[in-house]
């Protein structure tokens, strides 16, 4: 009997339902188990083609659909499916415009309800090495998914990012570089709600946009940019297109942490000196926070987005975990408690480790770290 081996498991959000790939005979293949019904016998959804292999499954919020990624059979171009599970397990189907050997469709995201998705479109023609990153649109509210509509559409030539969907999914976020000449770079949001040209969120533009991140009531996108001097700063666009700010004005930011109460957010900085702040909007007060280390003259380090969470409760707001990075102590994790955006001294909770990671925290785990502190 030839071997056969499971993996990707991902259970639906409503626990209804687990996707999983199978290896079996030198095919991959998709299945379904549905854990309410009485016999619970896996069904199979989808075989790929030899030489195709699922990355991953994502699943619709509202549990309807499960997108599932997979490779090409020849390359490492990846393809996009969606099953349906509303009223049985159906066939996985392309959500996408139609590929050809040289397209790919890196991400994708769902709306907050499940009712849509936007994904990231890249084609590169290998002959010339030109290059199209598009974004697109698609209605999932039905069984079987709805025409695909490009939500990143400019008069001229362009280059989207991958986009973020607005916490009420009302809206998509996403950066592109315009041709011109000149070559330029710009935030854009576009509606979801009758996609038409993207809305520009700030006056002028930039040599490049890094990072974008949503507001908790979708009411401001913040995003970072730079000019010829290379110093990432930081902005918050109110979605009209007008845009300030935020940063202070020597801080080069390198990493951008948006908490779930409106108007607190912080940013990391490496200069003029290395800090992660607070910035409590209502009143423009900017709070540093640090470790000793960082009074060394000889520190060095970095800091990075994924390395700082902001911890919620019931309660409210309790403050931001993160972990600093130098080349003589290593990995810091450290803890500072938040008060209405206002934040105590910082803690170290484990200093001088490799490698350390966090992720998002539980809502038990604030009381906890508070009993340790």
């Amino acid at each position: 009997m030839a071997p056969r081996t499971l993996y990707l498991t991902r259970p639906s959000p409503d626990a209804r339902w687990v996707a999983f790939a199978r290896y079996e005979a030198g095919l991959h293949q998709a299945w379904l188990l549905d854990l309410e019904a009485p016999e619970r016998t896996p069904v199979l959804s989808h075989t790929l083609e030899r030489g195709a292999v699922p990355a991953w499954f994502d699943w619709a919020p509202d549990s309807e659909h499960v997108a599932l990624s997979a490779t090409s059979p020849d390359g490492p171009w990846l393809r996009a499916y969606s099953i349906a599970t509303r009223d049985d397990v159906g066939p996985a189907v392309p959500f996408t415009i139609p590929l050809d050997a040289t397209s790919s469709v890196p991400t994708f995201q769902w709306s907050p309800s499940g009712d849509s998705l936007q994904y990231y479109f890249q084609h590169v023609d290998l002959a010339t090495s030109e290059t199209e990153f598009r974004l697109y649109l698609v209605d999932m509210s039905a069984e079987a998914p709805k025409e695909s509509v490009l939500l990143s559409t400019f008069d001229e030539r362009y280059w989207s990012s991958d986009g973020v969907w607005s916490p009420d999914g009302r809206r998509v976020a996403f950066h592109a570089e315009l041709a011109g000449p000149p070559l330029r770079s710009a935030q854009f949001a576009s509606d979801t709600s009758a996609p038409t040209v993207p809305i520009k969120q700030h006056a002028g533009d930039f040599e490049s946009v890094q990072k974008q991140s949503w507001s908790p009531d979708s009411q401001a996108l913040y995003f970072t940019g730079s000019q010829a001097d290379r110093v990432e700063r930081l902005y918050k666009g109110d979605l009209s297109g007008d845009a300030v700010q935020l940063s202070r004005a020597t801080a080069s930011v390198s990493g951008l942490y948006v908490s779930a109460v409106p108007g607190c957010i912080a940013y990391s900085q490496l200069l003029p000196v290395p800090a992660v702040t607070i910035v409590n909007e209502p009143t423009m007060t900017y709070f540093e926070i640090g470790q000793p280390e960082w009074n060394n003259p000889s520190w060095t380090g970095n800091f990075d987005s994924s390395f700082a969470v902001w911890v919620s409760d019931a309660s409210g707001l309790r403050g931001l975990l993160y972990i600093t990075n130098s080349v003589d102590a290593g990995d810091t994790l450290a803890w500072a408690s938040v008060s209405d955006c206002v934040p105590s001294k910082p803690y170290v909770l484990i200093a001088g480790k490799k490698h350390q990671s966090i992720s998002t925290p539980s809502v038990s785990t604030a009381p906890r770290m508070e009993e340790r502190l």
